[in-house]
């Protein structure tokens, strides 16, 4: 009997590995929400999303510089490239960039300059609904009594938290929401890209949504653009937009869509927490009473998977 690899940790230490992987992608993108919050009072969405997403394939570095080559330069186009990819494929990639790298980040950013960080990070708990609601009227998955329990309670969280006055009402809510559910279909295309690596999809996302949003941004009125602001615009988006989806694509792959989705379920709660302990904001009754039915509707969307909704995709990381 061959003796085994002393190379590969033993399989709890693997499983511990691996879903610290899940938490620190939910991590990096929540502490991504109070430099957004600030730097959306400074300069455009486009170009902010534009540094956002230039600043991602900063983040992927790391990733390229670990991940074992061979071949010489076959080895990097393997990584970097997809390998022979159906024209299918290079459409739902394309429409990917646009929604989820283009549309849904600029209404987050929008939503942000007019509304507390706390509360729109709360409110993207939406993502998880539409992606539910999505996958059972598009993919014809099963919506049973525990998902569709999770999906009202989601809702009634989200109208507590838009239940504010003045510019913190449903109005100022809305972006945040449309935000959402453009990420939750982003979210249900990218099962189509299974075959793509995390470190491809990262980098030509990031390409493509830099190339589109920096000329536009640019060629749209803006404020000066300083060191300072491009620094951190680049520095959040390498963090939380570009290693954060290398390690959730990551988690995915290792524990599986479910397992990541759970943990991932955390990050608006963190940007939340974050928001407050960085940006002072005031805590109300309306946060914690949205909080609670909020972390409860994530309890029941983040319950036992059947094996027909195990190709279920968890929530996006930018």
């Amino acid at each position: 009997m061959p003796l085994p690899d002393s190379t590969i940790p033993p399989e709890p230490i693997m499983a511990r590995r691996q879903v610290r992987w899940a938490i620190m992608a939910s991590f990096l993108f929540a502490l991504s929400t109070p430099p957004a919050k600030v730097l959306s009072s400074e300069q455009t969405p486009f170009l902010l999303c534009g540094l956002f997403y230039l600043g991602s394939i900063f983040g992927i570095i790391p990733s390229i510089l670990s991940t074992p080559r061979e071949n010489g330069a076959g080895g990097w186009r393997k990584l970097l490239l997809p390998e022979k990819p159906k024209q299918k494929e290079i459409g739902i990639a394309i429409l990917s960039v646009l929604i989820g790298g283009g549309a849904a980040p600029i209404l987050l950013i929008w939503g942000l300059k007019h509304y507390p960080a706390s509360l729109g990070s709360l409110l993207m708990n939406a993502e998880g609904i539409v992606t539910v609601l999505l996958a059972w009227l598009i993919f014809r998955e099963p919506l049973n009594m525990r998902l569709s329990i999770g999906a009202i309670l989601g809702a009634a969280g989200c109208a507590i938290a838009s239940d504010s006055e003045g510019s913190h009402g449903f109005s100022g809510a809305i972006p945040f929401f449309l935000a959402a559910g453009l990420w939750a279909l982003d979210s249900n295309l990218l099962r189509f890209l299974s075959g793509w690596s995390p470190v491809t999809i990262t980098l030509w996302k990031g390409l493509g949504s830099s190339f589109l949003l920096l000329p536009l941004g640019l060629f749209l009125p803006h404020p000066p653009m300083t060191i300072s602001i491009m620094g951190e615009a680049l520095l959040t988006g390498g963090l939380g937009y570009g290693l954060s989806l290398i390690l959730f694509i990551r988690s995915i792959r290792a524990i599986g869509v479910s397992a990541t989705g759970a943990w991932f379920s955390i990050s608006p709660f963190l940007g939340a927490f974050l928001s407050i302990l960085f940006l002072k904001e005031p805590v109300t009754r309306t946060f914690y009473e949205a909080s609670v039915i909020l972390f409860v509707a994530v309890l029941f969307l983040n319950g036992p998977m059947s094996p027909k909704t195990s190709s279920d995709i968890p929530r996006h990381t930018g």
